[in-house]
């Protein structure tokens, strides 16, 4: 075999064992998350969490798309990314969950 034949099986067998590191790496959060939150509460949390950060983005495109009022937004928006970064402080693992489940819905795993 030649040294491109190689590197490629080699690439491939390191994107599948990436895939599979992110899938355990998935389970064990999810195994963590089981330790300190019910069921009923990371959903709630979960949900809260995503609201929080659509509410900030929310604002952020009425900022950048605003003539006037700017100082209002602005307030309003000091507000909302306060609100998350009090809740990632407090509740690192949903937000860890959060991003895992973006991580997997905004990319095709089947590649």
């Amino acid at each position: 075999m030649d040294i491109e034949k190689l590197e490629k099986i080699a690439d491939k067998f390191t994107g599948k064992l990436m895939k599979v590191q992110r899938s355990l790496d998935t389970i064990a959060l999810l195994m963590l998350v089981d330790e300190f939150y019910t069921k009923d509460e990371r959903k709630t949390l979960y949900d809260d969490y995503i609201r929080l950060c659509a509410d900030a983005d929310l604002l952020r495109s009425e900022f950048h798309g605003e003539e006037g009022g700017k100082n209002l937004i602005m307030d309003k928006l000091s507000v909302a990314c306060k609100l998350v970064t009090d809740f990632q402080k407090e509740h690192g693992l949903i937000v860890r969950l959060a991003f895992c489940n973006k991580l997997y819905s905004d990319r095709n795993l089947d590649d």
